[in-house]
């Protein structure tokens, strides 16, 4: 025997398989020598062969036994079973963030800049370099300019972005402080609480909540008789939930009032979702007497709240003792409801103000909290019973100060967690928001609730905002959110439309429309005064690609280092403006 075949058996007789390893067609040196089949030997013991293979029937009897035992105990859900054969399912998505604003200032810049820290898409700006100077209507009618403008862009981005998510938002008197996954999956748990709701109040009906409006306390109309006063819900907040005056009018300027009404200042759906509705609030805005976006869409929410009254009430008559006795439910619940209303646009409220908490007529509901600082929150909470521990969708989102530049380095402190930065809370629900909304009533916002003015330089990014807007002007593309759906445990990767870092992309109609960059319109010296607020001179975009010219390239080599010393001794941070 060759030594290569001696070492070959040897190794099979230290893992145990000299008698029971398979047969090779070759076994042998030489081809033209055969060897007995080992299997085939009758010398060879009945016994020795069958023992290992009743050994292992034995031991595999007993583990299904307890398998089977186990399965019996705990009984897992199908769904559970599922989720250990099948890989989890995931899907990419657009998330879309539209900001109407007509020109740039500190307060356009706040809204952009704090958007830009928490990893939001590159917002589109609609209506941009359009003058609004009707003394008849709020603003000169910009906000009833809003509807055309979304219109408009809903249109042109086609059907076929029909699944993707859009975020409107002010793009005057919004703050965003928590990160985009935390709106989404607020999104998708308001819609799932209100869509039981209306499953309940319908039945098996095809009326189903999609899109989401903020709430204020305040009917838009000074009709209290109109159907966006009248026909609208209760609040989903407790009928107790500013004591005994709820809802009562004690002169305090609605504040005892529960969120219920429609406010558009900011709105999220599905993109084909929201072309439905606002086709429709163009009709209406262009055949009504209507001086705001609020006034149109308050109005259509109305209505379809109206209907859907109507159905509730025919539902409950279908239901009677003696339709159930010859009708079926499916028969009954057809019969109160033979075609889906034209009119219900899937419109429903956020009324805790978990992704946006309007300011108007809430003075005094709100304050600046660290979530980790338990007495002093106590003291500050309105009610024994107010939550305040960070939620987990806030917990599990991405620490507030991990916003890398494409090294991968953070220069902020990213050892905090939520919990360890103030964040804008409700004092009587212990909800802090994804965003917060001054909600102007006038154009002088800042009279109406006096925390407004004391509230930017308060906001946990600062004095941080400058090094972490660099960091995001050079990061790299990734998804702005990654959440796990509760109800069918899908993974949702939500990416931005626009490539482009460090600016803006205005609407023109066209696709993709026109880039400015931040300098170009966060650049000023009000800017950096009031929103920047570090001493280090205005906004100056970060540059990190070489010019293919070789003396600029030289130029820019040059000013790196400038700003890579001036950041090493501390006498400047990265991004700032070089003398």
């Amino acid at each position: 025997m060759s030594v290569p075949a001696r070492w070959r058996d040897r190794i099979y007789e230290s893992i145990g398989l000299k008698e029971w390893k398979y047969d090779r067609l070759d076994q042998t040196d030489n081809p033209d020598l055969s060897q007995p089949n080992p299997r085939q030997d009758p010398s060879a013991s009945s016994s020795s062969s069958s023992w290992p293979r009743n050994k292992v029937i034995k031991v595999g009897a007993a583990v299904f036994a307890v398998f089977v035992f186990l399965v019996l105990i705990f009984r897992p859900s199908p769904k559970q079973i599922t989720s250990l054969i099948y890989d989890q399912e995931a899907r990419s998505a657009y998330f879309y963030l539209v900001l109407p604003a007509a020109t740039s200032n500190t307060d356009f810049c706040k809204t952009v800049f704090s958007a830009a820290v928490l990893d939001y898409p590159t917002p589109r700006i609609l209506n941009w370099d359009e003058t609004f100077d009707d003394a008849k209507l709020p603003h000169g009618g910009r906000d009833l300019a809003k509807v055309l403008a979304i219109h408009e862009l809903l249109e042109e981005l086609g059907s076929h972005t029909d699944e993707d998510l859009m975020l409107i938002a002010d793009g005057y008197d919004t703050w965003f402080q928590l990160r985009p996954s935390v709106v989404i999956d607020r999104y998708y748990a308001i819609n799932d609480r209100a869509n039981k709701r209306i499953a309940k109040q319908l039945g098996r009906s095809k009326a189903n909540q999609s899109i989401v409006f903020s709430a204020q306390k305040r009917c838009s109309s000074d009709n209290p008789d109109s159907v966006e006063c009248s026909s609208i819900p209760e609040s989903d907040l407790p009928a107790d939930i500013y004591g005994s005056n709820t809802d009562k009018d004690k002169g305090d300027g609605f504040g005892s009032n529960r969120q219920r009404y429609l406010n558009a200042g900011t709105i999220i759906g599905p993109i084909g979702e929201l072309r439905k509705l606002f086709k429709a609030a163009v009709e209406y805005a262009d055949d009504g007497d209507f001086k705001s976006d609020t006034d149109v869409l308050a109005r259509l929410y109305g209505e379809q709240e109206h209907h859907r009254q109507k159905g509730r009430r025919a539902l409950m008559r279908s239901r009677s003792l003696w339709r159930r006795w010859f009708t079926s439910d499916d028969e009954a619940e057809l019969a109160s409801r033979k075609d889906k209303a034209k009119d219900d646009y899937g419109i429903g409220l956020d009324y805790y103000g978990e992704i946006s908490q309007p300011a108007e007529y809430d003075e005094g509901d709100t304050a600046w909290v660290l979530h980790n600082s338990t007495d002093k929150f106590r003291k500050l909470a309105r009610r024994s019973d107010v939550p305040i521990e960070i939620p987990s969708e806030v917990a599990h989102s991405t620490p507030p100060f991990w916003t890398p530049d494409y090294t991968g380095y953070v220069q902020a402190p990213a050892a905090y967690d939520w919990s360890q930065v103030p964040l804008f809370t409700n004092l009587w629900t212990g909800v802090a928001p994804a965003a917060i909304r001054l909600s102007p009533g006038s154009d002088n916002y800042k009279a109406q609730n006096p925390l407004v003015e004391k509230t930017w330089d308060q906001a946990w990014f600062l004095p941080y905002l400058r090094s972490m807007l660099v960091a995001k002007a050079r990061a790299p593309r990734m998804p702005h959110a990654v959440v796990r759906r509760e109800d069918s445990g899908i993974i949702e990767e939500w990416w931005g439309p626009d490539d482009n870092r460090g600016g803006i992309r205005i609407e023109t109609g066209d696709l993709p429309g026109d880039w400015k960059s931040w300098t170009a319109v966060c650049g000023s010296q009000d800017v950096a005064d009031e929103v920047l607020a570090d001493g280090h001179g205005p906004w100056a975009n970060p540059g990190w690609l070489l010019d293919h010219d070789g003396g600029r390239a030289q130029g820019q080599l040059k000013d790196w280092f400038k700003q890579w010393w001036a950041a090493q001794n501390g006498s400047a941070v990265w991004g700032e403006k070089l003398p």
